[in-house]
């Protein structure tokens, strides 16, 4: 008579490799047998899941995955649960704007940022649980998380391990694929700020300038240098971590459905206001009356590792701006001061413990910046009208720098037009970008050629005869 490690091998050698299998993972599936049987068996299985590369043993639908072990669920091939809708895209192809609209709907956004650390395994486990504690804050939530959904970000590819069964477990969910004219891919890649000075705290007694002169760099890495250059382009043309990688993603993330496919250039500018309540309507999204075309306008990318910033407003530095600023941080250490924070807009979605108070010190607006103090702190700023006045002085110099830093650095960014001239003379290099730009495209070709046909630079690119 056949025991039951008999049956679970036969149930399981023709679906998966049963070899890989840990002991303690053995036994779950044995105290399960009888379940998995039914699923595995069952037309259901046979009819939808059974040709997948890593098809589920045991039925999603009956499960209940907050009393699952991530691990677990990935033995099993279990797809990510309780995401609602699947972003697909690679590093530099514009996903701040998106994700702060997706956020502005009610979106909450899951990502792993560790995906350097970890492997595939722990890449899932991490998104995993991640999914489980948003989807736990949305049921708590005072309107019961109805209005809330939960958006997958999946912008990085071939991580150690089984990186194709991590893509393969996508859920069967609407997705979208958000792409852009590979040159301007590769322009803001090389042109992307890194942070230089990682003090974020200061008081009023800094000189602005000093605080804001060696914010930010241009490198690969550790080798950060003040201006951007054309050093570490090998690097990105043949890199399938960060970019140029979205036709690999998309094939093997085999179970999603209806990709929708979305040029950067649409959501910029006059264009984005439309774009966006296209894109709304197509996935059920509910877009908040706040959403105007102002909103979609701003360019908050400008600002990146020059902002957030935030000052320790302390009466006890009132007496020291009398003989110019000293970059005195004494007053970190005493109590009693507020800590006044300069940001860009979007920072103050969804945070009910700041409030913005740009409008004590500026007439206009000034987006798309904004200053604000913590909620609790607002009624005594209010009453201490010394320091306020200070700290008005203070930010109308700060801020007139912040957009000065911000125009200088923007004057520093290299141009497509010089990529151009650079693939024109190295034909290795062209050749190497043609092929990753093809790695790239292999699915949008197809599906939405009318987006590669409208990429200007693209089209420059592939006219050129390299020398």
């Amino acid at each position: 008579m056949e025991n039951r490690f008999e049956l679970l091998y036969k149930k399981l050698k023709d679906i998966v490799d049963v070899g890989r299998f840990s002991p303690a993972m053995i036994k779950v599936m044995l105290d399960n047998l009888e379940f998995m049987s039914a699923w595995l068996e069952s037309k259901t299985f046979k009819k939808r899941y059974a040709k997948l590369p890593y098809p589920p043993l045991i039925n999603p639908k009956d499960l209940d995955y907050t009393q699952l072990h991530p691990s677990c669920a990935w033995d099993l091939n279990l797809p990510l649960p309780y995401v609602d809708i699947v972003f697909l895209r690679s590093h530099a192809s514009g996903a701040t704007g998106m994700n702060v609209f997706l956020q502005k709907c009610g979106g909450i956004q899951i990502y792993c940022e560790n995906f350097y650390g970890l492997d595939a395994r722990g890449v899932y486990m991490d998104v995993y649980l991640k999914i489980l504690e948003a989807r736990k804050k949305m049921q708590a939530s005072s309107r019961g998380g109805g209005d809330k959904f939960i958006f997958l970000v999946v912008s990085d590819y071939a991580f150690e391990g089984d990186y194709k069964k991590y893509f393969a477990l996508m859920p069967n969910v609407p997705a979208m694929n958000l792409v852009r004219d590979p040159i301007l891919i590769l322009t803001s890649l090389l042109n992307y700020k890194r942070q230089r000075d990682f003090r974020e705290i200061f008081t009023l007694a800094c000189n602005p300038f000093a605080i804001l002169e060696n914010r930010v760099g241009y490198g690969f890495y550790t080798d950060i240098k003040p201006m951007p250059s054309l050093e570490s382009l090998p690097f990105w043309c043949f890199d399938k971590m960060m970019c140029f990688h979205d036709a690999l993603m998309l094939k093997d993330c085999v179970q999603l459905r209806d990709v929708y496919y979305l040029d950067m250039q649409e959501i910029i500018g006059k264009n984005a206001h439309k774009a966006f309540i296209k894109l709304a309507r197509y996935f059920g999204l509910e877009i908040p009356q706040d959403c105007d075309e102002r909103f979609f306008e701003r360019r908050i990318a400008d600002f990146e590792f020059l902002l957030p910033l935030h000052i320790y407003a302390h009466s006890s530095d009132i007496e020291k701006l009398r003989y110019g600023f000293s970059n005195d941080l004494d007053a970190l250490q005493l109590e009693g001061g507020v800590t006044v924070s300069i940001r860009t807009c979007y920072a103050l979605e969804n945070d009910e413990e700041n409030v913005d108070i740009t409008h004590l010190f500026f007439e206009e607006a000034i987006e798309p910046i904004i200053i604000t103090i913590p909620l609790k702190d607002y009624e005594r700023f209010l009453k201490e009208a010394q320091l306020r006045q200070v700290v008005g002085e203070y930010m109308q110099i700060f801020v007139k720098e912040v957009f000065a830093k911000r125009d200088r650095e923007i004057a520093k960014r290299i141009a497509p037009k010089t990529l151009l001239e650079y693939f024109q003379t190295n034909a290795f290099m062209h050749q190497a970008f043609k092929e990753a730009t093809e790695r790239y495209l292999e699915v949008l070709r197809v599906k939405s050629p009318k987006i590669i046909e409208s990429w200007v630079y693209y089209k420059e690119f592939l006219a050129l005869k390299a020398v």
